[in-house]
């Protein structure tokens, strides 16, 4: 399964509606379709966002959601590689710690990376894209299965 670091950013993009970027990541984690890792530094900071930036009650039930899904860490080791806003490390320590495929943000001081350790840092629709692509593939492969199962039973 696809496992994920997501910025708060994407929290607060879900605000825009059930179309928006954010909203459907968050609903990839709610469905069980990837797993997400939060640290404690993430999750407050999570917390603090929403409670500050976001009004709408079903959009809170949804993100607590998210919350009570993904996977608790605890990562030991620190990360001082972002100068111009050191508090945005905490998601590449989870990144490192949870051995995480991706980090999803909106980020230019995460976006500039491009890619930490074995994490590729990408914007939500880079994301959402490559989900789509991996799941068609997936598709066409049970698709074609299913037709040689067909072709063979004659």
């Amino acid at each position: 399964m696809i496992k994920v670091i997501i910025d708060t950013n994407i929290l607060i993009d879900s605000d825009r509606g059930p179309f928006s970027d954010g909203s459907k990541i968050i609903e990839l984690v709610n469905t069980k379709k990837i797993q997400s890792a939060i640290s404690p530094a993430i999750e407050n900071e999570y917390e603090l966002k929403v409670q500050e930036l976001i009004t709408d009650q079903e959009l809170k039930e949804i993100i607590n959601q998210y919350l009570q899904l993904a996977e608790k860490i605890y990562p030991h080791k620190r990360v001082y590689l972002i100068k111009d806003d050191p508090d945005d490390n905490k998601f590449l320590e989870a990144a490192d710690y949870s051995k995480a495929n991706y980090i999803i943000t909106s980020d230019h001081h995460l976006l500039d990376f491009k890619k930490y350790k074995k994490t590729l840092i990408i914007k939500p629709k880079d994301f959402i894209n490559i989900y789509r692509h991996r799941d068609e593939a997936a598709g066409n492969e049970v698709w074609k299965t299913w037709v040689k199962d067909i072709l063979q039973s004659d």
